[in-house]
């Protein structure tokens, strides 16, 4: 078990298929904030001990604003992810690996808030994220210390909702640290 401390680099873009009726297209743009987690590592007794499965449950929140010609757009996004992935050594020398990751993220909702103005009339949407799917790549140091650069893919913030699509993807730096 690992304590994961980071920065994450968030982009918000949302897309409405209903331009003509005025709902406009919003860069709600990138916006840097601070993500916590712990890491659960299972190393595969098979193949020389270069596959795990990992499990990192986290908290990550993105806060922004934008302003068009009908007003100003809010969104307050905090969420816990679970993400769930198999990672990949690659061994450097005695003390220290290179690692290749990829999972699978599901997204629970705590308490968001998407807000639009259309025709200078407040609307709030919905937020029910979609799931995602990340890579990263990473070193760690005598099996103790490590750090990952991850790349979330596209998640849609509203995915029930037709009339929006909500591009969020993020850029994370990820420092850990093994308990035991």
């Amino acid at each position: 078990m690992s304590i994961r401390l980071g920065l994450s680099n968030s982009i918000l873009k949302t897309e409405s298929i209903a331009t003509q009726y005025g709902y406009p297209n919003i860069d709600f743009g990138s916006k840097i904030s601070i993500r916590i987690g712990a890491e659960f590592e299972y190393v595969l007794p098979l193949y020389r001990n270069k596959w795990s499965i990992i499990a990192e449950p986290s908290y990550q929140s993105y806060k922004s604003d934008a302003t068009t010609a009908d007003g100003n757009h809010t969104v307050d996004y905090k969420s816990f992810d679970i993400p769930v992935g198999v990672r990949y050594y690659l061994f450097l020398n005695d003390d220290s690996k290179m690692f290749f990751n990829g999972v699978f993220s599901y997204n629970i909702d705590l308490g968001s808030k998407l807000n639009y103005t259309i025709f200078r009339r407040p609307l709030e949407a919905d937020v029910k994220p979609d799931y995602n799917f990340a890579i990263g790549v990473g070193y760690k140091f005598k099996d103790r210390y490590s750090f990952e650069l991850r790349y979330a893919l596209n998640r849609d913030l509203t995915n029930e909702d037709r009339v929006w699509e909500n591009k969020f993807n993020s850029t994370s730096f990820i420092l850990g640290y093994k308990l035991f």
